[in-house]
């Protein structure tokens, strides 16, 4: 390219760049190509890919990847889950039920992978660990729906002689 002039164009006539064409002309090389010794015909298509597929099921392992799983029997990463730490977990606010807000205490949230470090791993299709013994729990609502029939009856059963004395009187 070195001493390359464009062409240029004077008063309507286009003036070349003094480039002269390959005295020996055009040369095709046939070498890379394939010929079989059948009559031409159509060739077979091959697929060498997946049928279309529509997402059936999310999944999450351990990690916080996100699979997403196919019509097509296909599975595929499609984002990962990330985890916030913060400097002073103490500093955090709470905003209500298991919700927390930043705050200047807090310090801003550090991002990474799940296992990472001091962060936690997930746990798919699972819900989180309370401190609520739901045994005990189911018992003491029984208990007290017993204490409230009772009551009931009790209540019930004063109204019937208290309205017997009345019709006495």
């Amino acid at each position: 390219m070195a001493g390359w002039v464009p062409g240029t164009v004077t008063n309507g006539v286009w003036a070349a760049n003094g480039a002269a064409a390959n005295p020996a002309g055009i040369t095709i090389s046939m070498a890379l190509t394939t010929q079989y010794n059948a009559d031409t015909a159509r060739s077979i298509p091959t697929q060498d890919g997946y049928a279309t597929g529509q997402i059936t099921d999310l999944s999450i392992d351990g990690t916080g990847t996100l699979f997403a799983n196919f019509s097509n029997n296909q599975s595929k990463a499609i984002g990962q889950v990330a985890l916030a730490s913060f400097t002073n977990e103490q500093g955090l606010q709470a905003i209500g039920g298991t919700s927390w807000k930043e705050t200047f205490a807090s310090g801003i949230p550090g991002y990474d992978a799940p296992g990472t470090g001091t962060l936690g791993a997930i746990q798919s299709n699972s819900l989180e660990e309370s401190n609520v013994n739901l045994t005990n729990e189911l018992v003491n609502l029984i208990k007290a729906q017993s204490n409230y029939q009772a009551n009931a009856k009790t209540i019930s059963t004063q109204s019937t002689i208290m309205q017997t004395i009345i019709q006495m009187t």
